[in-house]
């Protein structure tokens, strides 16, 4: 794989087990490989490869069914991305290149959905450590090296700021790593852009809502911000650990069947009345009591895609990304709606040479737009 990797003019580097030394190399870079879990706050290493990962698509039905795809419990069709695998290492190691493992299934794939392996990881700030490449066809070697070079192109759409309208909060510890992964896995899944903060220090701003996963109770700085939070118009959920910061609080102001629910000043409170043992569960009600009219990015149509919405440094340019995990090309009836009242509008994919201008539509909550056909991966640039 090396060799055929190196006549293409690739740098290469190998993956070896954490610790292992390697006099053999000739490449220059040997990643040690890690899982998720292993990754502690503040880790420092040039690079960080992850081995806990899926092969990005839209799951397939058993052979046995008569669906084309597996779905979650909604009925939607269930999507596997490492969306959460990226952000959760880029936040705990920001200065280490993030490398994704993740092995093609025993089937036969198209071309589109090997751009949708390097997609995956791209739109999330990390890349995929290819996998069978020995094994490549012309036009799968075509796809790929397409969709690299765009993202190449645009390497400063990864310095940009998250603009999701959630905080996620956990320490991430043995007892509550489970239930924190798949929060952000499911979150995810259901197009719920999120933000994993600092648990002693959690930056709150531009957030409508928090989620506290642990069941440890936050410390006495933590909780005084989280509270100035929510007496500020902010939603709080959590399990009944929080009951105690919110024991002088005036009696369940609306009935929930899985929360209690208090109103402190201006926002709200959401305390589970049993510990949470779901995350599918969870997911959903902290979408239902945030409410979709806080999702930063509204969509209509949008099919089996997951999306990203972030700000450039300087504030002058908002960045939606989509990735389409069926790998085929939608119907072109998708629109996308954001607040604000942006007045230049640019469309990208990996496959065309030019962006595409599209006009925005004003609406009461701002402006919506009409997004091509695209098959794998596309982009809007706003400004104004």
């Amino acid at each position: 794989m090396l060799q055929v990797a190196g006549k293409r003019g690739w740098k290469t580097a190998v993956i070896v087990e954490a610790g292992e030394h390697r006099e053999d190399l000739d490449t220059g870079l040997a990643l040690p490989v890690q899982t998720v879990g292993k990754i502690r706050p503040g880790e420092r290493a040039p690079a960080i490869a992850i081995n806990e990962c899926v092969w990005p698509q839209v799951k397939r039905a058993d052979r046995n069914s008569a669906a084309d795809a597996d779905g979650g419990p909604t009925g939607a069709p269930w999507v596997d991305s490492n969306d959460w695998v990226a952000q959760l290492i880029r936040f705990r190691a920001p200065d280490s290149a993030v490398w994704l493992m993740y092995v093609p299934p025993d089937r036969v794939l198209r071309p589109d959905e090997y751009a949708l392996a390097v997609a995956d990881a791209a739109a999330h700030g990390a890349r995929w450590v290819l996998s069978g490449a020995d094994r490549f066809a012309e036009d799968t070697w075509a796809a790929i090296e397409k969709t690299m070079a765009f993202f190449d192109r645009h390497a400063e759409w990864q310095s940009y700021r998250s603009l999701a309208s959630l905080g996620v909060i956990s320490a991430f510890g043995e007892a509550d790593e489970f239930m924190a992964h798949e929060i952000l896995n499911l979150s995810a899944r259901r197009n719920l852009l999120f933000r994993i903060l600092d648990r002693s220090n959690p930056d709150l701003r531009g957030l409508r809502a928090v989620v506290w996963v642990d069941q440890d109770a936050p410390a006495a700085q933590v909780r005084e911000k989280l509270l100035a939070f929510v007496k500020n118009g902010g939603l709080i959920v959590g399990q009944p650990v929080l009951s105690a910061m919110f024991s002088t609080a005036p009696p369940e102001v609306e009935g929930h069947l899985n929360y209690r629910i208090y109103q402190i000043g201006a926002g709200r409170a959401a305390v589970a009345r049993e510990d949470w043992s779901d995350p599918w569960v969870v997911a959903g009600d902290v979408h239902v009591l945030m409410s979709r009219r806080h999702d930063p990015v509204r969509f209509w149509n949008n099919g089996s895609s997951g999306s990203q919405y972030s700000v450039s440094p300087d504030g002058s340019t908002r960045l939606i990304q989509m990735v389409n995990y069926s790998a085929r090309a939608n119907s072109g009836l998708r629109t996308a709606g954001v607040d604000g009242k942006p007045t230049f509008a640019r469309f990208y994919t990996p496959e065309a040479p030019q962006p595409v201008a599209l006009v925005p539509r004003a609406v009461r909550r701002g402006i919506e737009l009409e997004v091509p056909a695209f098959r794998v991966y596309a982009a809007i640039e706003l400004r104004g």
